[in-house]
């Protein structure tokens, strides 16, 4: 039997990723995200959702999100031991469902990047396959979860 892995194609800036249903959230509307003091770029700052402030992560160049069809895609954290634990990655567009196979999944050649964990290719679409456990290690790094503490106290 072939190993299906249900996913989401998502559009973000410069790119598409490829990230499992298991871990996708919801799909929020753009607004401008509040920026955080001493961010490095690929923070792009946060937005509420849920009573809580979500860190907004870039995989682009920075970008903010300004172009129309800009949203956020909130995605669970995997490896932490709060379940509640989320942050959103700007994309724009419709996420599209896929189901993940050897047959429908190749691999691409890529740079290395600090956020993605492999390039491949979906139907013919070149895709960035993120690095979940380092955008939530650089997160965590960088004291997340106080801007949530913040929010809920105001």
């Amino acid at each position: 039997m072939q190993h299906r892995v249900r996913s989401v194609l998502l559009s973000a800036p410069g790119c598409s990723l490829l990230v499992p249903v298991s871990v996708f959230a919801e799909l929020l509307s753009y607004e401008t995200p509040r920026p955080l003091a001493g961010a490095p770029d690929w923070l792009v700052g946060s937005v509420g959702w849920r009573g809580v402030e979500l860190p907004v992560v870039s995989m682009g160049s920075g970008d903010t999100g300004a172009c129309s069809g800009a949203r956020f895609a909130v995605l669970w954290a995997l490896n932490d031991e709060r379940a509640d634990r989320a942050y959103a990655l700007l994309v724009s567009g419709v996420p599209r469902v896929h189901v993940a196979t050897a047959d429908t999944v190749r691999p691409a050649p890529g740079e290395r990047e600090a956020f993605v964990a492999s390039h491949a290719y979906v139907n013919g679409e070149r895709v960035a396959i993120p690095n979940l456990s380092a955008i939530e290690k650089a997160l965590s790094d960088m004291a997340w979860g106080q801007q949530a503490t913040q929010c809920e106290a105001g």
